[in-house]
């Protein structure tokens, strides 16, 4: 029997409501932490209580986008195999960078090479699975654009002429996260496909109880 929106069970919506809740959480709880980091000079190395829950902190939120874009590969939000291996690229990029705390946070060396391969692939890659999901169908509206909005924020931040990091352009890309849960937050599973469609396999790997 084919996963379609008439088999996919009350859970598998609930999962994918908590991925979105999740990337809503992490982007608030970053732009917070970016705010505190500014005034209170909380940079690394974390060598104070304070900068060592600043650094925690900015690893659970990522955790939380990455719980995000595990929603996204969840309903089959990216079309195509580039769409769909960007997308997963994109999840190897973020836990790079969140692999990259902890042992910089051990090693007391915040020159690790984690930070500039993460941190350059999760700038360059949003926008090809970005443009994926808007050209897919299966989240409606404007629900499409989630991801492609986190990707162009990033881009014209990161490369806007003359600006270097600062606290408002930080901020603004853990807003884009939140607009990046919303897009899954806003819709059950259900309502991103359309009768007899197959979901994709990892639909199924949610609701193991399935009839196949």
């Amino acid at each position: 029997m084919s996963i379609t929106q008439h088999s996919i069970r009350p859970a598998t919506s609930r999962r994918i409501s908590h991925a979105g809740l999740a990337g809503i959480a992490g982007g608030l709880l970053f732009t917070a932490g970016i705010l505190l980091e500014y005034a209170f000079d909380l940079f690394p190395p974390a060598d104070t209580p304070a900068k060592l829950v600043y650094q925690v902190s900015v690893v659970v939120a990522m955790i939380g986008w990455i719980w995000s874009l595990w929603g996204l590969i969840a309903v089959g939000a990216a079309s195509g195999r580039l769409g769909r291996g960007s997308l997963w690229a994109l999840v190897a990029a973020h836990v790079v960078l969140v692999a990259g705390i902890p042992l910089a946070m051990a090693a007391g060396d915040w020159d690790n090479l984690l930070f500039p391969i993460g941190g350059i692939a999760a700038t360059v890659l949003p926008i090809i699975p970005g443009i994926s999901v808007a050209r897919g169908d299966r989240l409606p509206g404007w629900r499409r654009f989630g991801l492609l909005t986190e990707a162009i924020v990033v881009f014209v931040l990161i490369f806007l002429p003359g600006e270097d990091m600062n606290w408002w352009n930080e901020a603004a890309w853990g807003l884009s996260w939140v607009v990046v849960g919303a897009s899954l937050l806003a819709a059950p599973p259900e309502a991103k496909s359309t009768s007899g469609e197959r979901l994709p396999d990892a639909a199924r790997r949610l609701d193991p109880e399935s009839p196949e």
